[in-house]
C-alpha cells in the first residue's frame, strides 16, 4: 500500500502529525509512507524511521499558485497513490 501525507505547515504543525505517522505504519507495516512538506518543517521529518519519502513542497516567489498546483498534479501522477491524507485547510489543497 502507497500512502501520501500531506502537511506543508511549520515545525509545530508537522510535529502534531507524528502519532498518526506512526499509527499509518503500525496498521500497514509493509506499506510505503511519503511526506510533503515543507522546507521548514523538513528537519522534524527527515529523521522519522516510519516515513520512506519526503517530498519538499516549495513555494517558489516566481511561480504563482497555479503553477505550483501544477507541479504537485504531475508528481501525484507519477507515484499514485493508495491513499492520500491532506492535513490541510487551505483550499489550494482540496483537488487533490
Amino acid at each position: 500500500m502507497r500512502i501520501l501525507i500531506v502537511r506543508v505547515g511549520n515545525i509545530g504543525d508537522v510535529l502534531m502529525v507524528t502519532p498518526f505517522i506512526r499509527k499509518l505504519r503500525e496498521l500497514h507495516p509493509q506499506g510505503t509512507i511519503d511526506f510533503l512538506t515543507s522546507p521548514q518543517a523538513y528537519p522534524i521529518v527527515r529523521h522519522n524511521i516510519y516515513v520512506n519519502h519526503i517530498f519538499l513542497y516549495e513555494k517558489y516567489q516566481r511561480f504563482d499558485r497555479k503553477i505550483r498546483r501544477l507541479f504537485l498534479k504531475n508528481r501525484l501522477k507519477r507515484n499514485p497513490y493508495d491513499l492520500v491524507f491532506i492535513l490541510e485547510l487551505h483550499p489550494q489543497y482540496k483537488e487533490f
